[in-house]
């Protein structure tokens, strides 16, 4: 595939959201140079331009385009050369009607779904919303199985941009919602689902997505259908998310209290974005999370980033014992 045009692009949103995460996949495939940014390190002029409907592409200084599928179609035509649209005018309609089926049948009852247990702040649907999600994504999935038994992809016999929307979508519905049952009669999709997700280009974003099942009475769709309603809490998950966003975090429920830092922590745009640039936080304590930048000779400070923003913490590791072991 031949490069795109040179020009680059800022997309704004956060980085766990999955309309951000479909855009930056489809940059990906496209060619497109695509640069994330948070919505908090724009200057006040750039945040005007953007608003508040996130994400957001910025074309230039003035102009930015808002709504993550108008920025999927854009992206995938950006690239004259790639086929993410298709390669005719029919497969082109084709892909635009996959992409609106994916946003109607499957993206409203996955955030009903998934939501609550990735802790998402305010969202707490009932229990009868809880159950009709369940029973209108399980027809919207088996209406893509019934397509996807002759075809390998949604539209040809390449993945389009209707694919990355709608994998996308499911990600979180695989990792949190799907148990062995519901994929014994999704077979198709799940061929599907995880020929995409293994592609370079999403696990250059979304990293690899485990093939486990989840634990039959574990999932909101087991709750609903008279299962032990105990194990689907959200207590049995984890405590909910103090982060803004965190859409794209999966649940480690192999360990004991396994992926909770994730959940927890704060993360060091919060810090250095504060008016006060931290000074509030003296005296309290705090968990941070991430990689180690660099490291001083003398082994005592480092430089962290957890990827919330381009700023690093130094962290001094006086008296940290085992800290590197």
């Amino acid at each position: 595939m031949s490069a795109a045009n040179t020009s680059s692009y800022r997309l704004v949103g956060d980085r766990d959201d999955f309309q951000v995460r479909k855009c930056l996949i489809t940059a990906k495939f496209a060619g497109v140079e695509l640069n994330r940014v948070d919505a908090d390190i724009l200057d006040k002029a750039t945040q005007q331009i953007v608003g508040t409907k996130l994400p957001a592409l910025l074309l230039n200084d003035t102009t930015a385009i808002n709504q993550s599928n108008a920025i999927l179609r854009f992206i995938a035509r950006k690239n004259p050369s790639s086929t993410l649209y298709g390669e005719t005018p029919e497969q082109s309609a084709q892909v635009d009607q996959w992409i609106d089926y994916v946003l109607n049948e499957v993206e409203t009852c996955a955030s009903v779904l998934t939501y609550p247990l990735l802790g998402v702040p305010g969202f707490a649907p009932s229990a009868e919303a809880t159950s009709v999600a369940t029973t209108n994504m399980m027809k919207a999935l088996q209406k893509l199985d019934a397509h996807l038994l002759d075809h390998m992809y949604l539209v040809f016999d390449k993945i389009s941009v209707a694919d990355v929307a709608a994998a996308t979508a499911c990600i979180n519905v695989y990792k949190l919602i799907l148990t062995e049952q519901h994929r014994s009669t999704l077979k198709n999709v799940t061929r599907w689902f995880y020929t995409c997700v293994n592609q370079p280009q999403f696990k250059d974003i979304v990293g690899a997505v485990s093939e486990n099942c989840v634990a039959a009475s574990g999932s909101p769709a087991a709750a609903s259908s008279g299962g032990e309603t105990k194990s689907s809490s959200r207590s049995s998950r984890g405590p909910a998310s103090t982060s803004p966003a965190v859409v794209g975090v999966e649940f480690n429920t192999t360990l004991p209290n396994g992926g909770l830092w994730r959940r927890n922590r704060t993360r060091i745009r919060e810090i250095i974005t504060r008016s006060d640039k931290g000074l509030g936080l003296v005296g309290q304590t705090i968990t941070v999370a991430g990689w180690i930048k660099s490291l001083q000779k003398n082994m005592r400070f480092l430089q962290l980033g957890d990827g919330s923003c381009a700023n690093t913490l130094q962290v001094s590791c006086f008296g940290v014992g085992g800290l590197f072991s």
